[in-house]
């Protein structure tokens, strides 16, 4: 049968993964707001991160230094401390990763989010909508040709290590056979 899941509670719910979502629980921590009041939702599966490090060191030439997580964790470009997993821990904040909310009923202030058990309802006072946005690919976007190898479209850290890949193997063919030192999604924080 289906598990019953109990409603999670939280002062403050911070929908979304981006930029930010881990400026606003840098601003909740220097508030005081701490001690599991605080949650982030976000479908991606590392904490909050500096989005444009993805296009401005994340991708740049074989054999040139590249950034990689958790060197560009959310406040490390703004010279604060880097916020990984264990700083949103020790800070009382609840992250709730590869999780995607799937309704949000503003009047009864309840959302409705999915992760890899199931379905669970979170119950909030207020909330912050931080989804940013998302870019359009060529074939979402009605273009032609949006599905041909070397079409890309940016977004996150597991679209960029594809686009690491193809540029290798454009320098270097032969590292179709190789492994690469770039894995997918492969985040260390």
């Amino acid at each position: 049968g289906a598990e019953t899941r109990k409603t999670l509670m939280y002062k403050y719910v911070i929908l979304g993964g981006g930029v930010a979502a881990g400026y606003a629980a840098r601003q909740f921590v220097k508030e005081g707001v701490t001690g599991g009041k605080v949650a982030i939702v976000s479908k991606e599966p590392v904490p909050p991160y500096e989005r444009p490090a993805l296009s401005k060191a994340y991708i740049h030439p074989p054999g040139t230094q590249r950034a990689r997580l958790p060197g560009f964790f959310t406040c490390a470009g703004d010279g604060d401390e880097k916020q990984t997993k264990d700083w949103y821990k020790k800070n009382g904040i609840h992250l709730m990763l590869r999780t995607t909310a799937v309704k949000v009923d503003i009047e009864k202030k309840r959302i409705t989010v999915k992760d890899s058990k199931g379905h669970r309802k979170i119950a909030y006072k207020y909330l912050v909508i931080a989804t940013g946005c998302r870019a359009v690919s060529a074939t979402e976007g009605g273009l032609p040709g949006g599905k041909l190898k070397g079409i890309f479209t940016l977004r996150d850290e597991k679209d960029a290590a594809r686009i690491v890949r193809d540029m290798e193997r454009l320098v270097d063919p032969n590292r179709l056979n190789k492994k690469s030192n770039d894995k997918e999604g492969a985040t260390k924080d």
